[in-house]
C-alpha cells in the first residue's frame, strides 16, 4: 500500500473513533438524563421496551439497506441522471416497505409486546401497547435515513451522517426536560421528533439529488441488492432477536430488569463499537482487495495482525470496566430516581456483560473476513446458533442468578460462537496458523491481568487520601487509577515484546506486512 493509501486509512479510522467516540457520549448523556428522571422502574421498562420494538423491526432492514446500497450504488453515482433515477427508485420501494412495517406494527403492537415483554401484564402490558403504537411511524424516517446515510458515504461525505445519532439524542434530551412533566410520552413523542430530525439534519447536503416518484422493480441494479441483502437481513434478524430475548426474560424478573440489562449492555458496548468498529471498517476493504487479487499470504497475515491488534486493545478495557464498573456507573447514572441501589446491580450486571465485548470484537472482524470471502452463509449460521445457545444459557443461570445470569448467558454464547468461527475458519483456510496469534495472546492477557491488579489496588489506595464520594472525587480517582492502569499496561507490553503495541502507537495499518 502507497503511503497516501496508509495515510488515508489512518485519517478515516481515527475520524470514525473521534464520530463515534462523540455520537457515544451524547448517547450516554441522555440516558444518564432519562435514568435521573425516570430511575430503574417498571416506568423505565416500558419507554425501554416501546422504543426498542420499533428499532428492531427496522435495524435488520437499516443493515441490509446500508450495506447492500454502497456497492451497488457504486456502478451509477458516477452518471447524475442514472444516480438519481436508481436512488428515487430505491427511495420509494423503502417508504413503501416501511409504510407496510408501520401499519403492520401498530396493528401488532400487542402481540409484539408479549414477544418483547411477556412480563408485562395489566395496566404495564396497556401502557407499552399505546407507547408502541406512538412511536411506531419513527420505522419510516429511519428508513430514509439510513439511505440518505448510504447516499452521502458513497461521495465520501461521513461528517452528516454521523451527525445523525448526536442531533437524535439533542432532540430527546430537549424533549424529556422541557416536556418531563408529560413522564415518559414526553420521551416517546420525542424519540418520533428524533427520527425526524436525522432525515433533516442530512437533506441538505444531497444537493445534487432531487426526489421523483419513480418505482422499477425489474432494475438489474435492484435486483443485485435484493440478492445481496437477503442474508444480511437474516444475520441482523437473528441479532435482534437475540436482543429481544433478554429483554423478554428480563421483563419477567424485578421492575427495572429490562433497563438495568439495557443500560448495562450500553456501557460494554462502547468498547467494539467506537475502539473496535473504527479499525474492521478500515480493514474491510483491505481483506476484500487481498482475496479477489488472490493473495492468500497477504490476506493470512492481515488476518492474524488485526486479530491481535484487536485484543490488544480489547483486553485492557474489559478488565479496566470490569474493575472500575462500580464508581463508572455511579458517575455516569447515579443521580435522581437511579439511587445507589441501582447503582449497585447495574455494576454488578456491567461485570459480567464487559467480557462479551472481546467475542463480539471477534465476531465482528471474523464477519468481516468472511464477507471478503464472499461467504455469507458462515455469519448467518452463527447468529441463529447464538439464538440458540443464549436460550439455553438463560433458562440455566437465570434461575439462580437473576439479572446477572442474563448478562453472564449472553456474555458465554457471544464468547462461545467467536471461538467457533475461529475453527470455521480453520477449516476453510486450513494453512491459517494461529500460533502467533495466541502467543500475543497469552501477552496481552498477562499483561491485562497485572495492570486491572494495580488498578484495583490504586482506585482503593486513592480512596484512603481522596475522601468522600462526590462526583468530582469519583472523578479524580478513576482518572488517576485509569492512567496508572494504562501506564502499567504499557510497560508490560513493551516488557513482553508485543510488537502490536508498536502499530496501535503509531496508527498504521500497513498492506502486505500489517
Amino acid at each position: 500500500m502507497s503511503k497516501s493509501k496508509s495515510k488515508s486509512f489512518v485519517h478515516y479510522s481515527a475520524m470514525i473513533t473521534v464520530i463515534l467516540t462523540l455520537s457515544k457520549i451524547m448517547g450516554y448523556v441522555r440516558d444518564m438524563i432519562i435514568s435521573a428522571i425516570f430511575g430503574a422502574t417498571r416506568e423505565s421498562d416500558i419507554l425501554r421496551i416501546a422504543t426498542t420494538i420499533p428499532n428492531s423491526l427496522f435495524s435488520f432492514l437499516a443493515a441490509a439497506i446500508v450495506t447492500t446500497f454502497i456497492p451497488v450504488f457504486a456502478n451509477v453515482k458516477d452518471d447524475k441522471e442514472e444516480a438519481n433515477k436508481f436512488f428515487n427508485n430505491i427511495v420509494n420501494i423503502v417508504i413503501i416497505i416501511c409504510t407496510v412495517l408501520v401499519g403492520l406494527g401498530i396493528i401488532m403492537a400487542p402481540q409484539l409486546t408479549k414477544l418483547f415483554a411477556s412480563g408485562f401484564k395489566g395496566e404495564d402490558f396497556t401502557r407499552t401497547v399505546e407507547l408502541t403504537k406512538v412511536v411506531m411511524p419513527s420505522i419510516l424516517f429511519l428508513g430514509l435515513s439510513g439511505l440518505y446515510t448510504g447516499y452521502l458515504q458513497s461521495y465520501g461525505v461521513f461528517l452528516q451522517p454521523a451527525l445523525t445519532g448526536i442531533s437524535a439524542d439533542i432532540v430527546v434530551i430537549i424533549g424529556v426536560i422541557v416536556f418531563r412533566q408529560y413522564g415518559i410520552m414526553a420521551a416517546i413523542v420525542a424519540t418520533m421528533v428524533s427520527s425526524i430530525a436525522q432525515v433533516l439534519v442530512q437533506r441538505p447536503f444531497m444537493k445534487e439529488y432531487k426526489y421523483k416518484p419513480y418505482i422499477d422493480l425489474k432494475d438489474d441494479n435492484v435486483k443485485r441488492m435484493l440478492v445481496l441483502a437477503v442474508p444480511i437481513l437474516i444475520s441482523t434478524a437473528a441479532g435482534e432477536i437475540n436482543r429481544m430475548v433478554g429483554k423478554n426474560f428480563a421483563s419477567n424478573l424485578d421492575p427495572g430488569s429490562v433497563v438495568i440489562v439495557d443500560l448495562a449492555g450500553k456501557l460494554s458496548s462502547i468498547i467494539n463499537q467506537v475502539f473496535v468498529v473504527s479499525i474492521t471498517t478500515v480493514l474491510y476493504p483491505m481483506f476484500t482487495d487481498k482475496f479477489s487479487k488472490g493473495d492468500r499470504e497477504g490476506f493470512k497475515d492481515l488476518f492474524g495482525k488485526a486479530v491481535s491488534i484487536i485484543i490488544t486493545i480489547v483486553i485492557p478495557l474489559i478488565f479496566g470496566m470490569a474493575v472500575l464498573s462500580k464508581p463508572l456507573v455511579k458517575l455516569l447514572l447515579e443521580r435522581g430516581k437511579f439511587d445507589s441501589s441501582a447503582t449497585e446491580i447495574t455494576s454488578q450486571c456491567l461485570k459480567y456483560l464487559a467480557f462479551s465485548a472481546l467475542g463480539y470484537s471477534l465476531i465482528d472482524i471474523l464477519n468481516k473476513v468472511f464477507f471478503s470471502m464472499k461467504n455469507t452463509t458462515t455469519p448467518m449460521i452463527n447468529n441463529i446458533s447464538m439464538i440458540v445457545l443464549n436460550i439455553v444459557l438463560i433458562n440455566v443461570l437465570v434461575p439462580g442468578m437473576g439479572v446477572n445470569g442474563l448478562a453472564l448467558a449472553n456474555t458465554l454464547a457471544v464468547c462461545i460462537i467467536s471461538a467457533i468461527m475461529l475453527v470455521e475458519l480453520k477449516f476453510k483456510m486450513k494453512d491459517l496458523n494461529y500460533k502467533k496469534v495466541g502467543i500475543v495472546s497469552l501477552k496481552v492477557l498477562a499483561s491485562g491481568i497485572v495492570m486491572a491488579v494495580v488498578v484495583y489496588l490504586s482506585y482503593s489506595y486513592l480512596g484512603l487520601i481522596i475522601k468522600g464520594s462526590q462526583t468530582l472525587a469519583l472523578l479524580i480517582k478513576v482518572l488517576i487509577a485509569t492512567v496508572i492502569g494504562a501506564l502499567v499496561y504499557s510497560g508490560m507490553l513493551i516488557l513482553l515484546k508485543v510488537e502490536e503495541f508498536k502499530t496501535i502507537i503509531s496508527m498504521k495499518i500497513k498492506k502486505g506486512n500489517a
